[in-house]
Order: structure tokens, then sequence, then C-alpha cells
């Protein structure tokens, strides 16, 4: 009998175990997110990142303007108060208001500088941050 039941047990418990670890559902694929290069090649995305950049190169353009005409003063007022200390030859350049008017164009300039750099980031995380790519 026990032999019997050994014949019968046997196949069907291997017929069992085969089935069970055979007929695992497939899960599906996983959409995967677009690479970054791809999000790069849209063209609102482009035009908006070359607005911001040509933007920037003005903005740095000036800025260098700036710190060459500062510079110069810098140096005109050292030449005329040979041996001073910066604290006085900072006190001489405020009196000036050509130096008062360039400190606050380069404020200007720097808040701008900011904003624009504000900007691209907004754009560039706006961006990444959306799935589809506008056509």
């Amino acid at each position: 009998m026990v032999k019997h039941i050994m014949r019968c047990a046997l196949p069907t418990l291997a017929v069992v175990l085969f089935l069970a670890c055979g007929c695992t559902k497939e899960e599906e694929p996983q959409a995967k997110a677009e690479p970054a290069s791809v999000y790069m090649k849209d063209p609102a995305y482009a035009a908006a990142k070359e607005k911001v950049m040509a933007s920037r190169a003005t903005i740095v353009s000036a800025r260098e303007k700036l710190i060459a005409e500062m510079e110069q003063m810098v140096a005109d007022a050292k030449a005329k108060l040979p041996g001073a200390d910066d604290a006085t030859v900072k006190a001489e350049l405020e009196k000036n208001p050509a130096w008062v008017s360039l400190v606050k164009r380069m404020e200007d300039a720097n808040v701008a500088y900011e904003d624009n750099l504000s900007s691209a980031h907004k754009l560039i995380g706006e961006r990444m941050s959306r799935k589809t790519i506008s056509k």
C-alpha cells in the first residue's frame, strides 16, 4: 500500500511543484523616464534656455565694464593720495558722485545677475520635472 501511495503521490507532487514554479506572473516592464538629453532637445526649452543665457551674457558684460571703471577710479584715487590706506581711499571715493553712481549700478547689475540665475534654475527645474516633451 505504501508503494502504491508513493507511485501516485510522487508524480502528482512533482507536477504540482513544476506548475507552481513555472507559472509565475510576468510583471509588466515599467515605463522608464526619458533621459535628460531628450529633454534638452525640446525646442521650447532650448529657446527659453537660449534667452536666459543671452540675458546673462549681457549682464556679465555690463558688470565687467563697471568693474574696469571702478578699478580705474580706485587707481586714480590711490595716485592722488600716495601712501594712503584703503579706508582713506574708500572715504575719498565715497565723496565722488561718479563713484556712488558706479556702486549703485554695480548693485543693480548684481541683483539682475542673481535674478537671471534664479530664473535659469527655475526653468531647468520645471523642465526636468515634466514627463513629456512639448512639440
